[in-house]
């Protein structure tokens, strides 16, 4: 082994030029490859967690009987199962004293409507009710049962369900509530699943599932986007090209190659010279390459976009392995004599 790599490494020095190109070429189309992929994976992820953000991975479900309403405990189950981000119940009003709406609902519902607040607020104020009645938190709430609850959130407009902006919610325990709709944030690769185990949820009661935020399209759209990508057809573009450009410097020393052959040279030695060529000029130079494009934009890589990259790393590396088996088979499966002829 060592004899052939000091005989890989005299070759590579005696046309170094044909080889550093080769090296250099690699390095620059593995960078603008991966580094296509990361800001494109990057891009769609931002798209895909701005659709999360605005409940584009939400939906409703509520009877399929108007007036009929939903086991609340039921709903909250929905939070252990996997994909889900969070569920919980939208109840019925309850009166106040001064007259604004006020709903009870689970924890969960808040959860999944406002996500920035506080896991253990028991009552939140909807921005239009809290300017129009002038809450804050703190503000103490008379209901009309004589209790007073005392606002412990007084968020942002929500982004994903508009209707709790005019409205007090009011946080029960499940038991104690029928729940008039069920709302489900799915995680944004999971809706798909949610939804279908959602729609058989509350079975054998039929309901019926709505998008939350119906406005905002299919939450696939995104999905499928990064899927399709276009930056995966110029990976294996520029991949295809890396070998070929080795694989070409390889056929222009067809003849070394036959001479080596006719002196008595074993193939198997010759086929490991053939792989620490790939190792120098191919795969060195595009792990370099990839590690310089993620290391030029690290904020980005993470998550899904981590998985992309990674996705794409190993497709580049893997396509690089054809480049070892098309020179066996052009260079070392041929008559030399014909070789030679051929390199004349």
């Amino acid at each position: 082994m060592r004899d052939a790599l000091d005989e890989t490494l005299a070759n590579l020095r005696a046309r170094w030029a044909s080889s550093l190109f080769v090296f250099l070429a690699v390095l620059v189309l593995a960078f603008a490859s991966m580094a296509m992929v990361v800001n494109e994976a990057s891009s769609i992820a931002s798209d895909q967690q701005d659709l999360f953000d605005r409940g584009g991975t939400g939906f409703i479900i509520s009877d399929g009987d108007a007036g009929a309403s939903l086991s609340a405990v039921r709903c909250e189950e929905l939070n252990h199962v996997a994909g889900v981000a969070s569920a919980g119940a939208r109840g019925s009003l309850t009166p106040t004293v001064g007259g604004f709406p006020a709903r009870l609902v689970t924890s969960g519902y808040v959860r999944s409507v406002h996500p920035g607040v506080d896991a253990t607020a028991a009552t939140v104020a909807g921005a239009s009710i809290a300017s129009a009645w002038h809450f804050v938190e703190g503000s103490g709430i008379r209901l009309s049962d004589g209790g007073v609850v005392s606002l412990d959130a007084v968020p942002a407009k929500s982004d994903r369900d508009p209707r709790v902006d005019g409205e007090v919610l009011v946080v029960a325990p499940a038991s104690s509530m029928q729940a008039s709709e069920c709302v489900v944030i799915s995680a944004i690769s999971s809706r798909a699943g949610v939804e279908a185990l959602a729609t058989n949820w509350f079975a054998p009661q039929a309901t019926s599932v709505s998008p939350l935020a119906p406005q905002l399209g299919a939450a696939s759209g995104v999905h499928d986007r990064f899927m399709g990508r276009s930056s995966i057809a110029v990976l294996l573009a520029t991949g295809g090209l890396a070998v070929l450009m080795l694989v070409g410097v390889w056929i222009s020393r067809r003849s070394d190659f036959a001479l080596y052959r006719l002196l008595g040279a074993k193939r198997g030695a010759l086929t490991a010279g053939l792989l620490m060529e790939c190792a120098l000029l191919l795969w060195i130079p595009s792990l370099a390459g990839i590690g310089f494009a993620v290391a030029a934009r690290p904020e980005f890589v993470s998550g899904p976009v981590f998985e992309a990259v990674t996705l794409a790393a190993l497709q580049f590396v893997v396509m690089g392995c054809a480049a070892l088996p098309l020179g066996v088979l052009l260079l070392l499966t041929k008559n030399p004599s014909g070789l030679i002829r051929e390199g004349a």
